[in-house]
C-alpha cells in the first residue's frame, strides 16, 4: 500500500479524514487507503492532499464520500513545486487577512484578487506575475 499520514480526523455530523500522500499514488492505491482508513475510522469522508499546506484549500488529489468515490488520476509532471505550493499559501492567506480587514472596517468592498497578488509579491520579493504563475498551476492541481 502506499504510505500515507493522517493530517486531521474531524467528528461532526460524520468522520472526516485528511490524508497526506507524498509519492504518486493512482486511483487504486488511493482506493486501497479509503477502505483501510473507512474500516480502521469508521470515516465516511476521506480527502487526499499531495503538501499538507494545502489542507484546508481543496483536496489536491482526490476525495471519497460515504461511497461515492471521487478518486482521480493527476499527472504527476504537472505537479507544482514546493515554492509554488507556498506561494500559493501566502497568497490565500493574504487574501483572507485583505478581506477580514476590510470587514473589520464595515467597508464594503470586494478584495480584489490582483491585490492580494501583488501584496504576496511584495512579501515574498518577487515579481507579480511570478506569483500568478505559481496560484494558476496550484489552483489547477487542485481543480483538475
Amino acid at each position: 500500500m502506499t504510505s500515507y499520514r493522517v493530517l486531521s480526523v474531524e467528528s461532526g455530523p460524520y468522520l472526516s479524514v485528511s490524508i497526506l500522500i507524498e509519492e504518486e499514488a493512482d486511483k487504486d492505491q488511493l482506493r486501497a487507503i479509503v477502505k483501510h482508513i473507512a474500516k480502521e475510522q469508521n470515516a465516511r469522508h476521506v480527502g487526499f492532499v499531495d503538501y499538507a499546506e494545502l489542507e484546508g484549500y481543496g483536496y489536491s488529489l482526490s476525495y471519497w464520500n460515504d461511497d461515492v468515490s471521487h478518486l482521480k488520476e493527476k499527472n504527476w509532471s504537472e505537479r507544482p513545486s514546493q515554492e509554488e505550493v507556498d506561494t500559493y499559501v501566502v497568497w490565500r492567506e493574504t487574501l483572507s487577512a485583505l478581506r477580514q480587514d476590510s470587514i473589520g472596517k464595515h467597508l464594503h468592498l470586494v478584495v480584489e484578487e490582483d491585490t492580494s497578488t501583488d501584496a504576496t509579491a511584495s512579501k515574498l520579493n518577487r515579481n507579480s506575475a511570478e506569483v500568478q504563475a505559481a496560484i494558476e498551476k496550484v489552483t489547477s492541481w487542485i481543480e483538475d
